[in-house]
This record gives structure tokens, sequence and C-alpha cells, in this order.
């Protein structure tokens, strides 16, 4: 990423893209299909809007059962 006009590395172990006003899930789906447990939340649950509440509300509910 670029960080006040800088070069940043970001060493992660998951990178979750928001991109766009539609629903996409094959990620999930190519998941599931090789055995890993795929929760989807947020806008690639229910693109009908930006709705940030709505996800990180999600996120937290289901960090906190996790």
């Amino acid at each position: 990423i670029k960080e006040s006009g800088k070069d940043r590395l970001l060493e992660v172990d998951n990178i979750i893209i928001c991109a766009g006003q539609k629903s996409v899930n094959k990620m999930g789906i190519e998941l599931e299909k090789s055995g890993v447990s795929v929760k989807i939340i947020g806008g690639a649950k229910l693109a009908g809007e930006l709705d940030a509440k709505r996800a990180i509300e999600e996120g937290a509910l289901l960090g906190a059962i996790a």
C-alpha cells in the first residue's frame, strides 16, 4: 500500500477485497469445495447499498462466536 506517499508492505494472513456493488462469492464457493469453513458477510452477502455499519456488525458478531 501507499501511506503518506511511501510504499509500505503489510505482513498479513488474509486480504479482503471491498469493491463494487455486486455480491461476488466465487472465492467462498471454491474455499468451501476445498473443505474450508466460510462465512459470507457484509457486501459479499448483500450488496444492495453501502452499509459499513451492517458489515462491521456482522464481522463483530462472527468474531465474537469464533
